[in-house]
């Protein structure tokens, strides 16, 4: 899927604030990458052609295509065992800042070094750029000057990585899924001077070789000229989807996954500029169908939303493995038979898990958080307060295979029928209307919440 990028928040009459006592990446915009910054970019959707048109590369060995972490697009798939790699000509990374981002899926480790990208004719130091898997770690080396990432790497999972270097200060970060995960080990380190070679991904022709072929899956990679900070990372990384309800249905986050509203809905005053109004039965707004994070098993989300209910009935957000609203499916938001509402999960013993809040006001807005992680478990925050937190370490998202999902609101659709309903009163129809809506592939903290909550 090609990298898009657009406003985190929209600009119109009313004035977006934060509260001065929140800090946090999401008080800022989605940083659009310049053209002017972009040395190449790399969907890998059925092909391997630059973007730009400049850096095209070559398939060795024939390497396939699978469908990619944006379920729209698809993903280059590399075979370790058929010795399958990219080949382009040199890129001139030398005696500069950039970044290197992309998604990741490894199907097995090399038993040395499994390469992501590389550049390298020689064993001298600073003139041999590896990026890379070792021990199973994210690595990035100029040789005999490098930086190890410090967390463990587990298969059949997808991860975002960005290798960064800030030739300003001479130092090397490594981020995985948003988070610095290893930094140069020498001060200064680099700069990387290497001069020729042709720039490879999925092996590297000096270093290790040959047991340094990447065995996975590669999405959506590019190549900056400059240092992309770690708030931009973060939000690349962890911001799903972003819909302002602003008189649109399209998708204001890093990734372009435009939604559809069916049904009498309506766009009416929210609680920032427009919202939507859902007054009629079978009226509902479905996202695109691009969230594979909530088709991992155990891997943490969170939703955030403002919502004003005209009744305390139905299922305000449900999660789907089909359009209809059936197959993998579960109501994560809704009421109860008393009026309260309710955040849900499922963990691995397939038993649905409810977090029960307070009774909301009719007709007042009122802002929604719900978040799951492994060691926190289920949250629920009401405007930007903690007020339930159930202990639940898992999350089962398939039976076994990644099955990205659709986020439906306001209507479970055939999803009415889901054999998992929790507590959730009166599954069917939410009156009222809905606002903000963000999904995230994290689980927010505290300080993330008071941002998003704070926006007026």
């Amino acid at each position: 899927m090609p990298w898009h990028w657009h406003s985190f928040k929209t600009t119109s009459t009313t004035t977006t604030t934060t509260a001065s006592t929140c800090t946090s990446c999401y008080s800022q915009t989605v940083s659009q990458i310049l053209p002017s910054t972009l040395i190449a970019s790399y969907g890998f959707d059925g092909d391997t052609v630059d973007t730009l048109g400049i850096y095209n590369f070559t398939m060795i060995n024939n390497p396939t295509f699978v469908q990619g972490y944006f379920p729209n697009g698809q993903a280059l798939h590399l075979n370790s065992n058929l010795s399958q790699y990219l080949q382009t000509s040199y890129v001139n990374l030398t005696y500069r800042s950039w970044t290197v981002s992309q998604w990741i899926y490894v199907l097995g480790f090399n038993v040395q070094d499994s390469s992501i990208v590389g550049e390298c004719v020689s064993t001298t130091t600073d003139q041999c750029l590896h990026l890379n898997i070792r021990n199973p770690k994210l690595f990035m080396g100029f040789y005999s000057d490098d930086a190890t990432g410090g967390t463990t790497l587990q298969l059949n999972q997808w991860y975002h990585v960005s290798f960064v270097y800030d030739y300003s200060i001479k130092k090397q970060y490594i981020y995985l899924n948003g988070i610095l995960d290893g930094v140069s080990a020498n001060t200064p380190a680099g700069p990387y001077k290497g001069s020729v070679g042709n720039l490879t991904i999925g092996r590297n022709f000096v270093v290790r070789t040959p047991l340094n072929y990447f065995n996975g899956y590669l999405d959506s990679m590019v190549f900056i000229n400059n240092v992309r900070t770690a708030c931009d990372i973060m939000i690349d990384a962890t911001l799903a989807a972003y819909y302002s309800m602003d008189l649109t249905l399209t998708d204001s986050g890093p990734n372009s996954l435009d939604a559809q509203a069916s049904g009498q809905t309506n766009y009416t005053n929210g609680h920032i500029n427009q919202a939507f109004e859902f007054n009629f039965a079978i009226s509902y707004f479905q996202t695109g169908y691009g969230f594979t994070f909530l088709g991992e098993k155990n891997q943490a989300y969170s939703f955030s939303l403002w919502i004003n209910p005209i009744a305390l009935t139905g299922t305000v957000l449900h999660v789907s493995s089909s359009d209809t609203g059936l197959d993998w499916c579960l109501p994560v938001i809704g009421f109860s038979s008393s009026g309260s509402i309710i955040a849900q999960t499922l963990n691995s013993n397939l038993t649905v898990i409810t977090a029960q809040g307070p009774i909301l006001s009719l007709n007042t807005w009122t802002h929604f958080v719900v978040t799951w992680g492994s060691t926190n478990g289920l949250k629920l925050y009401i405007n930007g307060t903690l007020v339930t937190t159930v202990s639940v370490t898992s999350f089962s998202a398939n039976n076994g295979t990644i099955l990205p999902k659709y986020v439906t609101l306001a209507n479970p659709l055939s999803g009415v029928s889901c054999s998992k309903q929790g507590l959730i009163g009166t599954p069917g129809q939410f009156y009222g209307r809905i606002d903000e809506f963000y999904i995230f592939a994290k689980e927010l903290n505290t300080s993330d919440v008071c941002v998003l909550c704070s926006y007026k």
